[in-house]
């Protein structure tokens, strides 16, 4: 139980490192996306 809860407190530690290292490049990757997004939308609004 106690080798269980630890594993998975390594799980989360290391999904929270993996999800700041991506934050730096996909914060780029969302701003472009959403862009990308809105012109669709308005393309398709006219």
């Amino acid at each position: 139980e106690r080798f269980k809860s630890r594993s998975v407190a390594d799980l989360v530690r290391k999904l929270d490192e993996i999800e700041k290292r991506l934050a730096k490049n996909f914060s780029i990757t969302f701003y472009g996306l959403s862009k990308r997004m809105n012109e669709a939308r308005f393309i398709l609004v006219k």
